[in-house]
């Protein structure tokens, strides 16, 4: 076997270094930052209004367990979490599976699950009265297809 030399490990290295970069970076701003500015908040009198009230240090948590509402808020969470979710993921494999079987109406049923997600993106220009790059792009489609309709009667359309 072929030894390295420094360099090249070196190189190696820094060229590892370069890719992870951009991963650790967004760990940094996506994961760390929010973290530690939900610690900020949590120890100062912050006002969504107002802004900074100022540092009050442990009495907000102070005042969060002593509340009589905390416990429910806390069973609330759990029965969230060990019934809403675990019964969601089943039904998800559930579906998922069956959508990957051989079933008649398979495309039907596809279309059916994600219509909703197309028709979130279509309200909003209709809603709004605006226009973002969903709605130009799927514009662009709709566009190309009426064409592709226009010509239906066309032997060209027929060769296809």
């Amino acid at each position: 076997m072929k030894k390295l030399s420094r360099t090249k490990i070196r190189k190696e290295w820094i060229w590892a270094y370069v890719f992870i970069a951009p991963m650790f970076i967004g760990t940094l701003i996506f994961g760390l930052f929010p973290i530690v500015y939900s610690f900020v908040l949590s120890v100062t009198d912050w006002n969504l209004l107002s802004g900074f009230g100022g540092f009050v240090g442990l009495k907000n948590f102070a005042t969060v367990f002593t509340s009589k509402t905390t416990l429910a808020e806390i069973r609330n969470t759990l029965v969230y979490a060990g019934v809403s979710v675990p019964i969601t993921l089943l039904l998800s494999v559930f579906f998922a599976s069956l959508l990957s079987k051989k079933l008649k109406g398979k495309r039907f049923f596809r279309i059916v699950y994600f219509l909703p997600n197309i028709i979130k993106i279509r309200s909003g220009k209709y809603c709004t009265g605006r226009s973002g790059s969903a709605d130009s792009f799927l514009d662009l489609r709709s566009e190309i297809y009426y064409d592709l309709i226009d010509h239906r009667g066309s032997m060209e359309w027929n060769r296809l």
